[in-house]
């Protein structure tokens, strides 16, 4: 389960859509650990419907990692940073932003990652908008938090949708 660590969140209705709403003090934090199915570079896939308002630089909607140190992160973000602003390794090359990112704000956003253990494909409303070859050196976590990243910081301010994260590469269809 995931325990609120602040404000829950409260689930509302937005352009035709339902969504936990998280207006930036709202943190969950898992009562469960990272499968170790997940650990160094497994592959893995994730899966998000999220509508942010005002995209800001950096807004983490999950960090699935407590590590922070360089490569050993899987953090979902939705932000404006050129090099990082829509997923997040901790690792210069290996993050992906979007430079249109903020062509997005107020819509629902279909996101979906795949990561084979070598490619890492990143993709906007079935847009391809990063497609890298990536090394991951992702480390045990004791829990998985929402609506900002492990260390308590990029406050997520907007909807989700929908959230799930695979332990295997399944391809965009």
């Amino acid at each position: 389960y995931y325990e609120p660590l602040d404000r829950p969140a409260v689930v509302r209705e937005i352009a035709g859509r339902k969504g936990m709403e998280f207006d930036g003090s709202q943190v969950y934090r898992s009562s469960f650990m990272l499968p170790a199915t997940m650990r160094d570079n497994c592959p893995y896939t994730l899966e998000m419907t999220i509508l942010n308002p005002t995209l800001e630089e950096n807004e983490c909607v999950a960090d699935f990692t407590t590590s922070h140190d360089e490569l050993e992160k899987i953090m979902a973000v939705n932000g404006t940073e050129p090099r990082c602003g829509m997923m997040q390794h901790y690792g210069w090359y290996e993050d992906a932003g979007w430079k249109d990112a903020a062509s997005k704000a107020g819509k629902w956003q279909d996101v979906y990652v795949c990561f084979d253990g070598r490619i890492e494909r990143v993709y906007v409303d079935g847009e391809l908008i990063s497609e890298k070859d990536i090394q991951l050196l992702v480390k045990p976590s004791q829990y998985v938090t929402l609506g900002r990243n492990a260390e308590g910081e990029w406050p997520f301010t907007g909807y989700v949708g929908s959230l799930r994260l695979y332990d295997e590469y399944i391809p965009k269809q």
